[in-house]
């Protein structure tokens, strides 16, 4: 749930919001080439989101069964992941809200 290591959600910001369209023209053209590569913005978003879905749960189920000598890693993890939650709900409103079906 601490997801900095190597950079983090950061590292798909532009594919959410769509700014590697302008920052990268050829990925873009390689996306819209076909009708799966199309999608792949979508379902990374979708993915999130899952992923989201998963964390809730995992955080909440191990925060009742922690041990007392694990209170204070799992207390850590809790506000990491509060935080990577906020930062995840933020960029997914910038999302693709339905699957493109790119050019090809």
């Amino acid at each position: 749930v601490d997801a900095a290591v190597n950079g983090g959600v950061e590292n798909y910001r532009s594919m959410i919001d769509g700014a590697f369209r302008e920052q990268n023209p050829e990925i873009a053209e390689a996306i819209d080439s076909s009708a799966e590569r199309a999608r792949l913005p979508f379902e990374l978003a979708q993915s999130l989101r899952r992923q989201i879905e998963l964390l809730d749960w995992g955080v909440r189920v191990h925060s009742t069964k922690v041990c007392d000598a694990m209170k204070p890693l799992s207390a850590h993890m809790e506000t990491n992941y509060a935080k990577l939650k906020k930062t995840l709900v933020e960029l997914l409103k910038q999302a693709p809200t339905s699957p493109s079906h790119g050019k090809a």
